[in-house]
């Protein structure tokens, strides 16, 4: 009798998670968002195929409505010469609402790495403004109705940029609208996982480094370094919480701005690169993995350089319950600062 129970819950998928391998294309289009940038302007074709699934017991137990996905893709931006073509890996998020007789609702987003094969060079392809390096981080989130055979529609919005590493970043905003096919669907069973990592932690302490460049006239090298004190509150719902935190930042960008009559690079002061900010934002806690969304607002800076306001998304990686380490992106609206990678404490 117990083999039969077993055998009926396999059946009934009780205790398995969902694997699918998705293949996708979709006609694309390269957007302007600065009018000198209007000749990188033309229409393309990308290709991509997504493995994704309920990642862990963990998912499924607070979040069963997503899976995790590890996406591979390549879009002609439809002029070789001048933007090339671009090949990526993107881990995503796909987020699948109550389904009905027609279908679901399904929303993803993603951040990896791509390779540009076409970067500015002030020789040999000096209209290209929009990207420096051939390495590059890729965004990529879409929209669409899937049916209950697989099929999805979707249009969504791919973007590529070196986060201010080297100038020029302008970056590369490409409109997509598609269509997807589910290939491949089976289930594995559930195994248990860790569920304690940094739950009782409240406090995080952390310090990081970045690097960036600030234009191509100038080209100056500029290095960030700073700490920032974290405090988890109250759970929103099963590990998502609210939190605050304090950042206190050295960018050597801010003496430089002040001095722009200055031929060459000079290590800027203390007093003159230091800027502080407090920021407010959410935590979605999944195992040793965390990732994060801030907005923040300067409540000191040196000069006029930036925005009063930032944002900063990024993640979060347990090594044990008390040491992590973490990546985040800093920017201003559609305007990246800079990546950043850090290490932190608990507590």
């Amino acid at each position: 009798m117990k083999r039969l129970c077993v055998l009926l819950s396999l059946l009934n998928g009780a205790n398995m998670l969902a694997q699918t391998l998705s293949v996708a294309t979709y006609p694309s289009y390269v957007m302007a968002h600065h009018g000198y940038m209007s000749n990188i302007e033309s229409h393309g074709i990308g290709f991509e195929l997504n493995y994704f699934k309920q990642k862990s017991a963990l998912l499924e137990k607070y979040y069963p409505q997503l899976d995790v996905g590890h996406k591979i893709n390549y879009i002609n931006m439809g002029k070789p010469d001048l933007t090339g073509s671009a090949f990526a890996y993107i881990p995503n998020l796909n987020y699948r609402s109550k389904s009905n007789k027609l279908g679901q609702v399904v929303f993803q987003i993603g951040l990896g790495i791509a390779y540009v094969s076409q970067k500015f060079d002030p020789f040999e392809n000096k209209e290209n403004l929009a990207i420096s390096s051939h390495m590059n981080v890729a965004f990529q989130t879409n929209i669409g109705w899937q049916s209950p055979l697989g099929l999805k529609v979707f249009g969504g919005l791919s973007h590529y940029s070196n986060g201010a590493f080297h100038a020029p970043n302008l970056g590369i905003n490409i409109l997509n609208l598609g269509i997807a096919q589910n290939i491949l669907k089976r289930k594995v069973e559930i195994k248990p996982e860790n569920d304690t990592f940094s739950q009782n932690k409240s406090w995080y302490i952390f310090g990081f480094m970045a690097s960036k460049e600030a234009s191509i006239e100038r080209q100056e090298r500029f290095y960030i370094y700073g700490m920032g004190l974290e405090k988890k509150w109250a759970r929103k719902k099963p590990k998502r919480y609210w939190r605050t935190g304090l950042d206190i930042n050295m960018d050597g960008q801010h003496g430089s701005y002040n001095n722009q009559n200055q031929t060459s690079y000079l290590p800027t002061k203390i007093d003159e690169s230091i800027e502080s900010g407090l920021r407010l934002g959410h935590l979605w806690q999944m195992g040793r993995l965390e990732g994060f969304a801030d907005l923040g607002f300067y409540i000191t800076s040196p000069s006029s350089l930036k925005k009063s306001y930032y944002q900063k998304i990024g993640l979060n990686y347990h090594l044990s319950g008390a040491i992590f380490i973490r990546t985040d992106l800093v920017s201003h609206v559609f305007a990246a600062d800079y990546f950043s990678l850090g290490v932190g404490y608990a507590l």
